[in-house]
């Protein structure tokens, strides 16, 4: 086992499935076959999401209970590793039609989905710390004697 669980992993930050099929294949189904298909393929990849998020929590604090340390990459080695990534993929879209047809998209895409996640999460993070920060105010309240 290892000795360290190196975290976040940017080059996965979540699972996905993919699912091929050959395009003549799929355009000869008749469309209630291929709306029954992606819907299948929808049900099972969120399974599959919910699953690893159900299973993580306890994956992890197996691995803390079996001695792994847990380290957090520095935030410098994230930038570097982000710019030298996004280098390569710029050299791509010059090089490869086909890489960047699916990247240009792809980026406006992700760029979109962070300014959302970035209000999203901030909002979704605050109300735990809201909450618990009220409910430990009160507990306090509760134990404070005044003589």
């Amino acid at each position: 086992m290892a000795k360290y669980y190196y975290h976040p992993g940017w080059w996965e930050p979540g699972t996905a499935l993919h699912v091929f099929v050959n395009r003549k294949t799929w355009e000869a189904l008749p469309r209630p076959y291929q709306q029954m298909f992606h819907t299948a393929a929808s049900e099972v990849n969120l399974q599959m999401l919910a699953r690893y998020d159900e299973r993580n929590g306890d994956a992890l604090r197996r691995l803390v209970a079996e001695g792994v340390s847990l380290v957090f990459y520095e935030e410098d080695i994230l930038k570097a590793a982000e710019q030298a990534s996004f280098e390569i993929y710029e050299d791509y879209t010059i090089k490869n039609q086909s890489f960047r047809r699916i990247y240009e998209p792809w980026s406006h895409f992700r760029e979109n989905i962070l300014y959302w996640s970035n209000v999203k999460e901030s909002m979704k993070n605050s109300l735990p710390i809201a909450l618990r920060t009220e409910i430990l105010r009160k507990a306090c309240m509760k134990s404070v004697r005044i003589f």
